[in-house]
C-alpha cells in the first residue's frame, strides 16, 4: 500500500529544493511549493505546485512551455494517485488554453 503523505511530502521537498537549485528563493506572494516552512504543519499546507510568480521566474530561467509542463505533471500525478494535484493542473491547463472564464 502506498503511503501518500510520505510521497506527497517527499515530492514537496524535492520540488522545493530543486527550485532553489534553479535560483528560486522562498516565495512570499502566494501559496506555493517555494513557501518556507518551519514545521510539518506549514510544510503540509504548501501545495505541490509553483505559484504564478515563481512559475514565471523558472520559465524565464530555463525557457519551457508551461502547457506542456502542466500536461506532463498532470499525467505524473494521475499515475501516482494524486487526484487533487492532477485536477488542479487540469483546471490550470483549461485556463491557459482559454477554455474557461476566470
Amino acid at each position: 500500500m502506498i503511503n501518500k503523505p510520505f510521497w506527497r511530502r517527499s515530492l514537496k521537498v524535492l520540488t522545493h529544493e530543486t527550485g532553489h537549485m534553479f535560483g528560486l528563493a522562498h516565495c512570499l506572494y502566494f501559496r506555493c511549493v517555494m513557501n518556507g516552512s518551519n514545521h510539518l504543519q506549514e510544510s503540509d499546507r504548501r501545495p505541490l505546485h509553483l505559484c504564478p510568480v515563481c512559475l514565471r521566474k523558472l520559465q524565464f530561467s530555463v525557457s519551457f512551455d508551461v502547457a506542456k509542463h502542466y500536461e506532463a505533471l498532470a499525467q505524473f500525478h494521475q499515475q501516482a494517485g494524486f487526484a487533487d494535484e492532477a485536477a488542479w493542473l487540469a483546471r490550470r491547463l483549461e485556463k491557459i488554453r482559454g477554455g474557461a472564464d476566470h
